[in-house]
């Protein structure tokens, strides 16, 4: 039995939507949320995983315009209607459980992905050590985690998040890439030719998981990708 089977057992899983307590026939959402959650399907940017609107579509309007430093990124959700409470709650609520729902729906629409990208490593990018003690926890962490365990591809902490950056609503993107120039550091756990699966939770412009994949590639990674709970229109 795996660990998140166990704590369903002892903690009866809640709707990350609604925060009802789950049916026992329930895996990640209530039946009537389940018809609310904008899951990602059909047509995405190949690049980042937001969801696209037009048919022929293979990128978004903010990934063709831009050189990432990430391969290829994947998301779960669209941050619209439940998922903005959803994410809310997750972050500022310690409804850490929320994670093995996320985790499941990831294994459910990106499992042969995660397969055909073989990593080697899933890793969260990490917070600021401060905002985390004030928080209790690690949000991106706690996802990586849990989706480690779904996925059965081994965890590590690979990144240290060690400048203290501004909030990055409102800045241009040359200022988003100063706010975080030199803001990650490589952890201890050698990332040489491994193939990184780095997680966070909610996408917007890509300039986080570009200076986090920079500092990776720089560390001699191979490849790093990202996996994203919910990613902006």
């Amino acid at each position: 039995m795996k660990r998140s089977d166990f704590r369903r057992v002892i903690f009866p899983p809640r709707c990350p939507s609604c925060d009802e307590v789950l049916s026992p026939d329930e895996k990640t959402f209530c039946a009537d949320c389940m018809k609310l959650v904008h899951r990602v399907s059909g047509n995405y940017c190949v690049r980042c995983g937001r969801q696209l609107t037009k048919e022929l579509e293979v990128m978004c309007e903010d990934c063709s315009r831009k050189q990432h430093m990430f391969s290829e990124g994947r998301s779960l959700y669209v941050y619209d209607g439940p998922m903005r409470e959803a994410m809310y709650r997750f972050k500022y609520s310690g409804r850490r459980s929320y994670a093995d729902s996320f985790a499941r729906d990831a294994k459910e629409l990106w499992g042969s992905w995660f397969d055909g990208m073989d990593f080697d490593v899933i890793a969260p990018i990490p917070m600021y050590a401060g905002k985390r003690r004030r928080r209790g926890f690690d949000q991106a962490d706690v996802f990586a985690r849990a989706l480690s365990e779904e996925t059965g591809i081994p965890y590590a902490h690979v990144l240290d998040r060690v400048k203290k950056t501004q909030p990055m609503k409102g800045l241009t993107p040359e200022e988003r890439r100063k706010n975080l120039k030199n803001a990650f550091q490589a952890g201890d756990f050698v990332v040489k030719s491994k193939r990184v699966l780095l997680c966070d939770d909610i996408y917007t412009t890509g300039s986080t998981m570009d200076a986090a994949a920079e500092r990776l590639r720089e560390a001699g990674a191979a490849d790093v990708c990202g996996i994203f709970i919910c990613t902006g229109e």
